[in-house]
């Protein structure tokens, strides 16, 4: 068998969806949606506090379309040298330094994206230090969890640029490797300092030692009104891979590593220079190098983006899922403004035209090669289900309106003409000159008959008219945006 070229990079960015810290003057209503108790959007807020971490706003390019940039429903976010630091540190004692990204939404969600980086050396003997199933396996370890009784494969480090400013000597923040736990420490480190919350700085690593455990802090954040869901969406890796022949079998050999073949992904895009392979939780995208060209360069389409933007979709529409199933199983009430937040969250996060026109069509080409493999999630049959859910919901809430207004109508039809009974009176008496108020109904009962009717039947239509408008459901208002 013959060897396999050497790539000259290996970029994998995993990504997690979690839902932004609603504003501290905010708590108790947790909504994710704008809402007239806000006088400033949630980017902007967090736009303005981000920095203070070490984070720089990076600029969408031409991937959003114009309408999105231009009211910042999305801004993406970097750390820099001077923010936190996250790195990992493997069985071997090597140290990785990670990028840490964050696409952060209006709809108060946000994707965390961490990438580590592999370069190599071409120029070495061939074969002496190409990667084997054995890197690639490790990075599939990443992804999995590392529990007590099975032999760790490093840990994950991190220190916030407050903690380095206050005491030099104090020890980082550690979770075992497993990328999971590494989104939860630094998820749960963000949110206390967004928060402002000093006094807590080291109960991060307590929380993002087991899956158990970020799940019960998690749902105490919500119960405290700190985030608008008790949930957090994980959702896989992309790796960008720069190799001399893309078709080669590095994609083949990263995938078995994962215990999948290329049967269980789909393949929207394969041509001589670039190869690209989807599925449920991974994303393999190999190009062939080009000469003096850096590796952003030499894509023709911006595959991290659509990934990025993917996995904020799926996690958005999976903390939807999980928030109706978890109201349904509990038989928990359902608010009119929970629903409204639900259908306002779903409407603009599957709208397709938040992307760039080019970006729109390569989404459809993703979209398309999925529905075609067998096994991999439809993401708009999962919409489908969601839009039913809130129409389910919607129309439920139509009929107890119904009811409601029914009711309301009589009730306040009935009190407003008791209330004006009086006034009936006196202007009988006035028309037809009644010396004594209280006899004008019995010298006049016709006419008094005729506008009673008349007046009851004014008011009914009125109170009909109030209780159905009070009872609508409307969008959260976006008048008070930033």
């Amino acid at each position: 068998m013959a060897p396999m070229p050497t790539p000259e990079l290996i970029h994998t960015t995993y990504f997690q969806t979690r839902p932004l810290p609603v504003r501290p003057r905010s708590q108790g209503v947790a909504r994710s949606g704008p809402s007239p108790r806000r006088r400033r959007s949630t980017v902007a807020w967090i736009a303005d506090e981000l920095p203070k971490l070490g984070f720089k706003e990076t600029p969408l390019d031409d991937f959003y379309d114009v309408a999105t940039k231009d009211t910042g429903m999305f801004r993406r976010f970097e750390s820099t040298s001077e923010g936190l630091r996250l790195w990992f540190q493997d069985r071997h004692e090597t140290v990785h330094t990670p990028h840490v990204s964050l696409l952060v939404s209006e709809t108060g969600h946000y994707v965390l994206g961490i990438t580590l980086e592999h370069r190599f050396d071409t120029s070495a003997t061939a074969g002496s230090d190409r990667p084997d199933r054995g890197l690639f396996r490790e990075l599939a370890i990443l992804s999995m969890e590392q529990y007590e009784d099975t032999p760790q494969q490093g840990s994950w480090h991190l220190e916030l640029p407050s903690r380095r400013r206050q005491n030099h000597d104090e020890a980082p923040l550690v979770c075992p490797a497993s990328i999971r736990r590494a989104f939860d420490l630094l998820g749960f480190a963000l949110h206390e300092a967004l928060l402002g919350r000093t006094d807590t700085a080291r109960m991060p690593e307590r929380w993002s030692q087991s899956w158990a455990d970020a799940e019960k802090r998690s749902h105490e954040m919500h119960q405290a009104g700190e985030v608008a869901s008790p949930y957090l969406a994980t959702w896989g890796y992309h790796t960008e891979v720069r190799d001399a022949d893309p078709s080669a079998g590095i994609a083949e050999t990263m995938l078995a590593a994962r215990g999948i073949t290329e049967d269980d992904v789909a393949t929207p895009i394969s041509t001589d220079a670039v190869r690209w392979l989807i599925g449920d939780f991974e994303s393999i995208h190999l190009t062939a190098p080009h000469p003096g060209t850096d590796n952003a360069a030499i894509d023709h389409f911006n595959s991290r983006g659509l990934v990025e933007y993917l996995a904020f979709r799926r996690g958005v529409v999976t903390l939807i899922q999980r928030d109706i199933l978890r109201c349904s199983i509990n038989a928990a009430a359902i608010k009119r403004e929970q629903v409204a937040d639900w259908g306002w969250n779903l409407a603009t996060t599957t709208d397709d035209y938040v992307l760039a026109g080019w970006n729109v069509g390569l989404l459809r080409r993703v979209r398309a090669a999925s529905r075609s493999q067998l096994g991999i999630w439809d993401l708009g049959h999962r919409e489908e289900l969601v839009y039913q859910h809130l129409d389910g919901h919607r129309q439920q809430f139509q009929a107890e309106q119904g009811k409601l207004s029914t009711t309301l109508t009589l009730i306040f039809g009935a009190i407003a003409y008791a209330s004006l009974l009086p006034v009936v009176s006196f202007v009988l008496a006035w028309l037809f000159d009644t010396p004594n108020v209280n006899d004008a109904p019995l010298e006049r009962p016709v006419e008094f008959t005729v506008v009673n009717l008349v007046l009851l039947g004014l008011l009914l239509i009125l109170s009909s008219r109030f209780v159905r408008r009070a009872g609508k459901l409307r969008s959260p208002n976006r008048n008070n945006r930033a």
